[in-house]
């Protein structure tokens, strides 16, 4: 995606007012598709409204699996929607693109280094490093084990689970009695106790 400057676009967890990119694919028989690859995002103000997203160029990779016994040209195409805003207003947007592929050796095409950084962006699980979410009533209480090495002071933080987290609020983790913890406000849309909350932590040590 390629966002006129002064405009932004959303992560898998759009925040307030957003939406995140939809693909739909439409695939050969026995062809699958995996999840989309979402980059670490940026915290931005559509007005009021706080989100996560992109400006600029964002390329959001996905790995494609054929059948074992796939030996025919295929043809993989997709059904796009997004929604793009500045601080005045927002703009939707979709495209249907499509791209064959042909038996034969294999080669890397032009855009394998675009698509092989893009992959190094996407975030993934650590080794060592673990959460645990308390509830806390109008709060959570976030607390992490780390990896020697890693500095969670330093950390970017986005909750990358939608509607649990408030949005507009920095988590921001602390030492305290040999436990690094954090302790951030609910989401207004969250119903009950939280069933599940990925957080996505990006620069303290950690590779992205």
């Amino acid at each position: 995606l390629k966002v006129d400057q002064g405009w932004h676009t959303y992560w898998i967890n759009p925040g307030e007012g957003g939406m995140k990119l939809g693909a739909e694919w439409v695939l050969p028989e026995g062809w699958s598709a995996g999840p989309l690859g979402w980059p670490v995002p940026i915290r931005f103000r559509t007005g009021d409204l706080p989100g996560f997203g992109y400006v600029g160029e964002v390329v959001i990779p996905v790995t494609f699996t054929p059948p074992a016994s796939a030996t025919k040209a295929a043809t993989l195409a997709v059904k796009l929607d997004w929604l793009t805003c500045d601080d005045k207003a927002c703009i939707s947007g979709d495209a249907a693109p499509s791209v064959e592929l042909k038996p034969g050796p294999v080669a890397a095409s032009p855009s394998a280094p675009i698509i092989e950084k893009s992959r190094a962006l996407v975030p993934r699980p650590l080794d060592g490093l673990k959460l645990e979410v308390r509830d806390q009533g109008k709060s959570l209480l976030l607390s992490l084990t780390v990896p020697a090495g890693i500095d969670p002071t330093q950390f970017a933080s986005f909750p990358a689970s939608a509607q649990v987290v408030d949005a507009s609020a920095a988590i921001v983790f602390s030492k305290s009695e040999g436990k690094w913890t954090a302790l951030v406000p609910k989401s207004e849309y969250l119903q009950g106790p939280p069933t599940a909350l990925d957080l996505v932590l990006s620069g303290g040590g950690l590779a992205h």
